[in-house]
């Protein structure tokens, strides 16, 4: 019994604390469809996790727990030691109490009360409500791409920078004292300061889905550990921005500092027409000295990546074929970043906040180089956060709400302006294809999203905005369940 014991109070233990490690390490906005996905995708998912987050979950989930169990059984034995040198009617109260811990269903109904709310806590009673009772919201406001009408003859280049948690506020004088991201927000653009993060695109694997294929991520029937491990597709029905690209003759490329196959990046691009992806191992296996591979996960810097990431584009600027370029940073990864070594001390030693400032002056001086080899005269750069920051409680007084992502588009030649200023990701993708000058067959809406180009005249946006950025977008849908069916099904 003792061995039971002591394991059902591990397991309790680790019940309650994991909402609560969840929330310090990824923030109170985590979703349980985000946490669910991770669980379907199995553990090949979580490799090139950072290792301080992996300490972190031995230290709090793991030891912790142990920690509390020995503690319990310790106090046991001292108490059944004295009521045993005792009178046990003087301390029946007690002794009884300590026989309901020596009974198997007293211990494992312990365990399933703190399964449940540790579930109610990260949203799963609302997850399951939505699975049995909710309306399929996605398949009313979800427009299927239509096929390429329209092309220009000189096709442009694309950029698209995602900086790791770059959102809105951190431009607020009047809660930094200072414009934390000032050498990004001087850059010359266009710039939507509400960019609402809707449901389904709070980590950087939704970011990035969100934004590409103008839908939320979140889990599915036919996305499971089996079906994952044995079959490497990702969303393989969905038409994303490198499908249409593709289709249009463009050479693609993926940078990003860390592993590529942490939440399935590698999965996701490969599947959707990128040739080219560069991750910590390609990057090593080029001849980069180990020692530079101080970043999130044991990669590169972003200083670093962007370095990579620009002898690369030079290359492709003398193809005659175009190019889009994805480069996904890492340094501002929450809970207190990873700064370079070139940055400097005093950025080092502040934190989280030194970091974003030390990161934007590294993309500041990758744009200025791009710009002064005339790369951007016919390239369209769209810089924009994966997902506002994951602030853990000590941080919650800098990002008040409202929040908004951080979205620029640095395209020179492109006179038109926006018909509103407020977007979800979804809108990325359309809003992309019209700098681009791609016109397809439903060129008012694609996915979820409508370019912020589109005027009144062309769509009911906000009765579509309204629609995306309610939970509701989550619930059970058919025609989202079918963008994830592999060809054999």
């Amino acid at each position: 019994m003792p061995a039971f014991r002591f394991l059902a109070i591990s397991i309790t233990a680790s019940l309650v604390i994991l909402p609560l490690w969840l929330y310090q390490n990824f923030g109170v906005t985590i979703l349980f469809d985000n946490v669910f996905f991770h669980i379907l995708s199995g553990t090949d998912a979580l490799v090139g996790i950072d290792s301080k987050i992996i300490q972190s979950f031995i230290n709090e989930l793991i030891l912790l727990p142990l920690g509390i169990a020995l503690v319990v059984e310790f106090t046991l034995l001292i108490f059944k030691f004295k009521l045993s040198e005792t009178k046990k009617c003087k301390h029946q109260n007690l002794h009884n109490y300590i026989k309901l811990l020596d009974k198997k269903s007293i211990l494992c109904t312990m365990a399933l009360i703190a399964a449940i709310e540790s579930g109610c806590s990260l949203g799963a009673t609302q997850y399951f409500y939505q699975q049995a009772a909710g309306n399929d919201y996605f398949s009313t406001y979800y427009t299927k791409p239509g096929l390429v009408l329209k092309h220009s003859t000189k096709k442009k280049n694309l950029i698209i920078l995602y900086v790791e948690s770059l959102e809105q506020n951190l431009t607020n004088k009047e809660i930094f004292a200072t414009n934390l991201i000032e050498p990004i927000d001087e850059l010359p653009g266009i710039t939507v300061k509400k960019f609402v993060a809707a449901p389904g695109t709070g980590c950087t694997i939704a970011g990035i889905v969100s934004s590409q294929c103008a839908i939320p991520l979140k889990a599915s029937p036919f996305i499971t550990v089996k079906r994952f491990n044995m079959i490497n597709f990702f969303l393989p029905k969905a038409t994303c921005l490198g499908d249409i690209l593709a289709s249009q003759g463009y050479d693609q490329y993926l940078f990003i500092g860390s592993d590529l196959k942490y939440s399935r990046i590698d999965k996701f691009y490969q599947n959707h027409g990128y040739q080219h992806l560069y991750g910590k191992h390609e990057f090593a296996n080029s001849g980069i000295n180990p020692a530079f591979f101080k970043g999130w996960g044991k990669g590169l810097n972003d200083d670093m990546l962007l370095d990579e990431a620009f002898k690369h584009i030079v290359k492709a600027a003398k193809s005659a074929k175009p190019f889009n370029v994805v480069i996904i940073t890492t340094d501002n990864h929450p809970p207190k970043g990873t700064p370079s070594p070139n940055c400097s001390q005093s950025e080092r030693d502040s934190g989280i906040m030194g970091t974003y400032q030390c990161t934007s002056r590294f993309v500041a001086t990758f744009v200025k180089k791009l710009q002064s080899k005339g790369i951007l005269d016919n390239t369209t750069l769209i810089l924009m956060g994966d997902h506002p920051f994951i602030s853990p409680p000590e941080y919650f007084k800098y990002f008040p709400s409202p929040r908004y992502v951080y979205f620029k588009i640095l395209d020179p030649n492109f006179k038109k302006r926006p018909a509103r200023d407020f977007m979800t990701h979804f809108d990325v993708t359309p809003t992309i294809l019209d700098l681009l000058d791609i016109r397809l067959s439903t060129h008012k809406q694609f996915g979820l999203g409508a370019s912020i180009f589109a005027d009144s005249s062309q769509i009911d946006y906000k009765a579509l905005f309204d629609a995306v950025t309610n939970k509701s977008i989550l619930n059970p849908s058919k025609t989202y369940d079918y963008l994830w069916r592999p060809a054999n099904y």
